[in-house]
This record gives structure tokens, sequence and C-alpha cells, in this order.
């Protein structure tokens, strides 16, 4: 967000420049800036697809014939919002795993390869920290 917020500003100030001052080297940074802007996903999936990794999926939405659209976390950063092609094969894959993290309480998992095929699976829970035997809270 503070990228949006940066290139904003500076679309503004180069914006109030070229009002100030009318010179005509002023109109292509404009230009650039708002061509930035244009491609900032502000709520909107982006139109490229996920780098290839591994992700958490947050939430999804299948748009059936049309797109899937998923929001993941790399766990390096902010989440992303992406829209994925339809196909049937990975809206069913999709589907099996939400339904299969949701009966077993875990999370799905989405890797993306380095062609861009996109696989999706179920994570179970992680639980790092040893069990502890319970001790009674009074004598014994």
């Amino acid at each position: 967000m503070i990228e949006v917020a940066t290139v904003w500003l500076a679309f503004v100030v180069v914006l109030a420049a070229y009002a100030w001052f009318r010179r005509a080297w002023l109109l292509p940074i404009v230009a650039a800036v708002a061509l930035v802007l244009a491609a900032a996903p502000l709520s909107h999936p982006a139109f490229w697809q996920p780098p290839a990794g591994q992700y958490t999926l947050i939430g999804a939405r299948i748009d059936v014939g049309r797109a899937i659209y998923v929001l993941l976390d790399d766990g390096k950063g902010e989440p992303r919002y992406f829209r994925l092609p339809y196909s049937n094969k990975q809206a069913n894959a999709l589907q099996q795993a939400m339904d299969k993290a949701q009966a077993q309480g875990g999370n799905v998992g989405m890797r993306v390869g380095g062609e861009g095929a996109v696989g999706f699976d179920n994570q179970a829970p992680q639980d790092d920290a040893p069990k502890q035997e319970q001790q009674p809270m009074f004598g014994g």
C-alpha cells in the first residue's frame, strides 16, 4: 500500500508542477506515472500470475466458466489478490482441497510451478510446541 501512496503522491506533484510551469517536457513524466498507477491493483485482482512458489490460500471464489479468484499469502509480506484462468480440473482440485481443509481444520496450500502450473493441497495445522503432561493443580 505504501508503494501505491508514493506513486500517487509523485503523480500529484508532477501534475501540479506541470500546471504551475506549463512545461511540455513534464507531460511524458505525467503519462508514465499515470501508466504505473493504472497497473497498480487497488482492490482488483492482479492481472499477472503469481510467481512460482508455495502459498497459503486465505480465500477463494470460483466463478464457473470465467475465473478463479484467490487471496494468497507467501509468508513474506502482505497477502496478494490474483485472478487465475478457469478450468474444470483446477476448480475441482481447489474445491476438494477446500472441503478437505474445512473437514480437518487445516489450511489449503497452493503451489505455483515455474511454467505457471497451479496445484492445491491440504495442509494440516502445525503445532510446533511439544505437548506437556498436565500436572494436578492441588496436591494429589
